[in-house]
């Protein structure tokens, strides 16, 4: 098992990517404050027009603003739309 990390990171490093942009963490995009892309999902923890919530595992993220909706979500990943005026991780 410490061989797999070592490796992993080694690879990682070869390929001069970020540790934290493996599968095991979320990837988060944004389009100006209007539109986020959330791969790495692993729920809805609050939805509403002014807040979202969303579970990434061993953080959420909770997007603050206006007229919010989920676009899609299929467990694993999600678009968020409306207007962001602030994100949060807790």
């Amino acid at each position: 098992m410490e061989i797999d990390k070592k490796l992993k990171s080694i690879i990682l490093n070869e390929l001069d990517i970020p540790p934290l942009a493996s599968k095991s963490c979320a990837h988060i995009e944004l389009f100006a404050n209007t539109a986020a892309s959330i791969e790495g999902c692993r729920g809805i923890v609050e939805y509403g027009e002014d807040k979202i919530v969303m579970n990434l595992g061993s953080v959420c993220a909770k997007f603050c603003g206006s007229d919010l909706i989920i676009r899609s979500f299929d467990g694993e990943a999600a678009v968020l739309c409306g207007t962001f005026h602030t994100i949060e991780f807790c």
